[in-house]
């Protein structure tokens, strides 16, 4: 026999801080998510020693986004990037890749 789920209020994917608003308020919420992790696309993962943002890359301390987290008392870090952020420390291999026919002159003659 099933189980069954008692809530004033059903949240469907994407709805972290709403459901989180719902229940300060007083409701009894339930929130479906269809990844592992809460948090939608607010994150960073990590592969080795390189992270990856997912969703945004920047955030706007006197915007709705950072008042929110705020407000909800989510805890978040970041800064502004140096002058190297982004850079490739290390030398790239530069490939040059030319089109079946194309004898490499740029108006392909």
């Amino acid at each position: 026999m099933q189980e069954r789920l008692a809530a004033d209020v059903v949240v469907v994917g994407g709805g972290l801080a709403a459901a989180t608003y719902l229940a300060r308020a007083g409701r009894t919420v339930a929130l479906f998510e269809q990844a592992r992790e809460v948090g939608g696309r607010a994150q960073t993962q990590t592969n080795h020693e390189f992270q990856f943002n997912v969703g945004p890359h920047a955030l706007d301390e006197a915007g709705a986004v950072a008042r929110v987290l705020r407000e909800l008392g989510a805890a978040y870090s970041g800064g502004i990037p140096g002058a190297d952020a982004g850079m490739v420390r290390q030398p790239v291999e530069q490939v040059s890749v030319q089109a079946p026919g194309n004898s490499g002159s740029p108006h392909g003659r």
